[in-house]
């Protein structure tokens, strides 16, 4: 007997019980064992079908066999399933009608209705991934809890593992401290909350008290999960301003300078304030009562407050107090104050200088603005300069303020060093723009406007808090730090003889290099300046005053010094033509190329090491990384929910899935890539999400794969990350226009694929 005889008998064997079983279709009590056999035996079938076909020389026949035998499978199958569906309906309907005869009629009306719900069939409904986007939160969010969160048939684990496929990449790193457990589900849905709370718009004192019941009643469940929510206080603090509307926000900015460390409680208390404010007003604008009209002629007047708008860098001040605007040329801002259609005299919108009513140049007294004031110098054909110079003579004591070394740690732990100066009389600590960037902590946007002297005025970009510690000691401190472009020059502005201060030696100085200029780089202002001051002074001869405290001993005061002479000088010079002349032909010049980074050049490098041209004539080169590909994590987690949502978009849109199909067929067949066979052997793998992204408009490809190389991985590197920025190669946009003014014929060329 050959080996397809004895598969045809076998198969044949197969087919005899599936009709047996066929012909029993009909008794319910054994329905639902039999369908289960006859499954199993359809399988057994399918298995040595396939191993017929394997061998057969007459494939036609057995492809009608199969077909056939499907075909009576599917009906069967279909058949059993009818019937058992059948009889559970049955049942269910007398059940209900004996819950019926025990109810009243509205009862049994309820009763009705929700057989009639529960037999309804409805699509399935999908949960689709919440990536941070507040706009989906709330759909999120309940659709979420009424299919899983809620679902009393799943364990907390079950739950855990839903919560996490659902949550993109960026989201799912607010959990990602807590451990894979089921007694971690609750804190980490509890977390998810939290860092998702609505974001208000406006004043009102209703979403003011909403916010505040969302954020107790997720405080209370993390406290009740043993998590240590009374340690959460900044990160709190800092989660609620940035969902408050902008007038809240600036008030608690305001309040807040009255606590060392603001807390939690602070917070809350100064919310609940507002909103019974914000309710007051909101009451007392309902309750106006409505003046009668009067007979005479009615006249109509809207008055409209404004909120300061700069036409220049359109933000949120008057141009006259934009830096941007003021650091550029007279003839600059007045070709900008003329194209914005802005009055010349006051620098605002709605007339001209000819019918402004604000006062005209402090400088000239002419119509038009001090910012617009130009100094006319007379012009000659020799270079004419003038040197002026006079000499201030004075004798009097200078005064030397307090400084002291902080040590403050950045992000990753580093020590940097600081020189503070403790000023008593600055409502507020300051920190320096630089100084903040050297941390990499995440600064808190703020508005706020500091006045000095003669009300001179700096802006502030935004607030920080961090923990100091001195440097001659183990004492520490946390405090908040307005950040600010600059603090002030360099202290002390001379330098100092110490040879007869007769510092005693047992002293540690807070700063001991007080005598030398140097840069600040945060101010200690009256919020801690007073907590940080001990007992304890000790007079110095030539008028100084060491005074004890916590970061260590500080010297200040007045010192007696020798009459010095300050020299003030004025150089004003009058460019000749020739001058001019050489001017303009350096600005039509194009520009040369500039020298390159570091970074620049060792891409250089590894594209001349690498470079080549294969068999195909293609070019080849590698891509220059600054590390080994291994400290890359584990991306496959992060890819492989995108890549399920990407089918999931296939099936909701057939013309989608279509051109994203011949893209990456495309993409094989010009050999950008290829299939791996054996991922499971490879030493090192790194899997890269990929979206596609429609542009209708476009001649060549309407739709666009975009691989996303910038996404993080376990380690937190993305593939980005490694890689060197070589140098631009192309010239920049207004270099291009130039040049055709010198060539007669342009070619333009679209790049299909960079």
């Amino acid at each position: 007997m050959t080996e397809i005889e004895r598969l045809v008998r076998r198969r044949a064997a197969f087919k005899a019980q599936i009709t047996i079983l066929n012909n029993y279709l009909n008794e319910l009590e054994e329905l639902s064992q039999r369908k289960d056999r006859f499954i199993n035996l359809i399988e057994k079938l399918d298995e040595v079908q396939l191993q017929i076909e394997e061998i057969t020389t007459n494939f036609d026949v057995e492809l009608d066999e199969r077909t056939a035998f499907e075909s009576d499978f599917n009906k069967t199958l279909a058949r059993a399933r009818y019937f058992l569906q059948k009889s559970k309906t049955t049942n269910i309907e007398q059940d209900n009608d004996n819950l019926s005869s025990q109810r009243s009629e509205t009862g049994s009306d309820n009763v009705a209705l929700c057989q009639n719900l529960n037999n309804l069939k409805l699509p399935a409904i999908e949960i689709s991934t919440y990536d941070g986007d507040y706009d989906t939160w709330l759909e999120f969010r309940d659709t979420y809890e009424s299919l899983i969160h809620t679902n009393v048939n799943l364990s907390d684990i079950q739950k855990f593992h839903y919560l996490r496929a659902f949550l993109g990449p960026r989201v799912r790193e607010i959990i990602a401290s807590l451990a894979f457990s089921a007694l971690n589900y609750k804190p980490a849905w509890e977390l998810i909350s939290l860092f998702n709370l609505n974001q208000i718009h406006e004043e009102s004192s209703q979403a003011l008290r909403k916010l505040i019941d969302n954020v107790s009643k997720h405080l209370r469940a993390l406290t009740i999960l043993d998590e240590p929510t009374n340690t959460w206080d900044t990160l709190v603090i800092y989660l609620i301003s940035i969902k408050q509307d902008n007038e809240t926000l600036k008030h608690w900015e305001e309040a807040k300078s009255g606590y060392v460390n603001p807390t939690l409680d602070n917070l809350t208390t100064f919310l609940k304030h507002r909103a019974d404010m914000l309710e007051t007003l909101e009451q007392s604008k309902n309750s106006k009562r409505v003046i009668p009209r009067s007979k005479g002629d009615n006249k109509t007047k809207a008055f409209v407050a404004s909120k300061p708008y700069c036409v220049y860098c359109k933000k949120d001040h008057y141009i006259q107090n934009c830096e941007a605007f003021v650091r550029l040329s007279i003839e600059q801002r007045r070709t900008q104050a003329m194209k914005n259609h802005l009055c010349l005299n006051c620098l605002r919108l709605g007339h001209t200088s000819k019918m402004c009513y604000a006062s005209s140049c402090k400088t000239c007294n002419a119509r038009h603005n001090t910012l617009l004031h130009e100094e006319r110098v007379s012009s000659s054909e020799n270079e004419q300069t003038v040197n002026l110079s006079s000499h201030i003579n004075f004798n009097g004591d200078q005064v030397l303020l307090s400084t002291a070394l902080l040590k403050i740690f950045d992000k990753n732990g580093k020590c940097h060093v600081a020189r503070a100066l403790l000023d008593s009389g600055s409502q507020s600590s300051f920190i320096t723009e630089d100084f903040c960037n050297k941390l990499q902590f995440d600064v808190i946007p703020t508005k706020i406007t500091v006045s000095g002297l003669s009300e001179a005025q700096s802006n502030v970009s935004g607030k920080i808090s961090i923990q100091v510690h001195s440097k001659v000691n183990n004492f520490s401190f946390k405090n908040s730090f307005l950040v600010i472009r600059n603090i002030t020059e360099t202290l002390p502005n001379f330098k100092i003889n110490i040879k007869n201060l007769n510092i005693p030696d047992n002293i540690k100085l807070a700063d001991p290099h007080f005598y030398k200029p140097e840069r600040v780089d945060v101010l200690l202002g009256a919020d801690c300046f007073w907590n940080l001051m001990c007992v304890g002074q000790i007079k110095l001869n030539n008028g100084l005053l060491l005074q004890k405290g916590k970061l260590g001993w500080v010297i200040a005061g007045r010192m007696q010094s020798n009459p010095c002479t300050t020299t003030i000088r004025n150089f004003s010079k009058a460019n000749d033509i020739d001058k001019q002349l050489t001017r303009f032909c350096e600005l039509e010049e194009f520009r040369h190329s500039k020298p390159l980074s570091n970074e620049e050049k060792l891409c250089e490098e590894e594209f001349v090491r690498t470079f080549k041209r294969d068999s195909e004539g293609r070019f080849v080169v590698t891509i220059p990384l600054k590390q080994g590909p291994e400290v890359l994590g584990d991306k496959y987690d992060i890819a492989k929910p995108r890549f399920l949502s990407l089918e999931r978009r296939f099936k909701r849109d057939p013309e989608f899935k279509k051109r994203y199909i011949n893209f990456i067929n495309e993409y094989k067949n010009m050999k950008h890539m290829s299939k791996i066979e054996h991922p499971d052997n490879a030493t090192f793998s790194y899997y890269m999400p990929h979206h596609g992204v429609i542009k209708e408009s476009s001649l060549t490809t309407k739709l666009r794969v975009v691989f996303d190389a910038s996404c993080p991985s376990s380690s937190g590197y993305s593939f980005n990350d490694l890689q060197l920025v070589g140098p631009t190669i192309q010239s920049d946009l207004f270099s291009l226009l130039l040049q055709y003014r010198t060539y007669n014929y342009v070619i333009s060329a679209d790049i299909e694929k960079m």
